[in-house]
């Protein structure tokens, strides 16, 4: 299977027009008043498979799989995305994330952390993969750039804390457009983790945040069990 790494604009927009119609096509998510509504009935009642894919393996590359993440950093991510909605933010994920309750939130982690990790994908720029590579393990210490592996892991399947998320196998795509997003962001001291991924970003050009996308996408998920 071969996944191209440069995504366009246009698809893009393609999938924010289709995440935006699904999720706030004249309503808000429903969410159903049972906590104990199985998570795979909660996720598809929520929509979660239009972006995210069944079973979490997304479709296309700026949206992230989720299969096989740590359950502990989805709740995590889930609890943020509420309390920005609870605060006035507006977005995506906030908008179906407002109205979880704790037990739900712990059902969908817990799901899709279950579920089978995302298959790697083989990554054609040979030249590209090895500067991931050596980014990813060694990083650039004259540079005070550390590696990626001090905290994801070698095989990028998190390192030794839950909190820190699986990026092995994940979509090229995506870990170009988290890091750019991490590099336009604003100093949060706020937020260690996202203060952390802010310093690291910063100094990593366009070519090297590529290379590492290529290089995180083909690593093999097998090494996570």
């Amino acid at each position: 299977m071969r996944r191209a790494l440069g995504v366009g604009a246009a698809l893009l927009g393609a999938l924010a027009v289709l995440a935006l119609t699904a999720a706030s096509s004249g309503t808000r998510p429903s969410v159903p008043a049972n906590a104990q509504t199985a998570p795979g009935v909660l996720a598809a009642q929520l929509g979660c498979p239009v972006c995210h894919g069944q079973r979490g393996q997304a479709p296309l590359s700026n949206i992230p799989s989720l299969a096989g993440q740590h359950a502990e950093w989805l709740e995590a991510r889930l609890e943020a995305f509420r309390a920005q909605a609870q605060a006035g933010e507006d977005g995506i994920m906030p908008r179906y994330a407002r109205h979880l309750t704790d037990a739900q939130i712990r059902a969908l982690a817990g799901a899709y952390s279950r579920d089978p990790l995302p298959h790697p994908t083989r990554v054609l720029q040979a030249q590209l993969v090895s500067e991931g590579q050596a980014l990813y393990e060694r990083g650039r210490p004259y540079q005070g750039q550390i590696a990626c592996a001090t905290c994801h892991g070698s095989a990028g399947s998190g390192g030794t804390t839950p909190l820190v998320p699986r990026i092995g196998g994940q979509h090229g795509g995506y870990v170009i457009y988290r890091l750019n997003v991490y590099r336009q962001l604003p100093a949060r001291p706020d937020q260690p983790s996202a203060q952390a991924m802010r310093t690291v970003a910063r100094t990593l050009s366009d070519r090297d945040i590529q290379a590492v996308a290529a290089y995180v996408q083909q690593l093999p998920t097998g090494s996570f069990q």
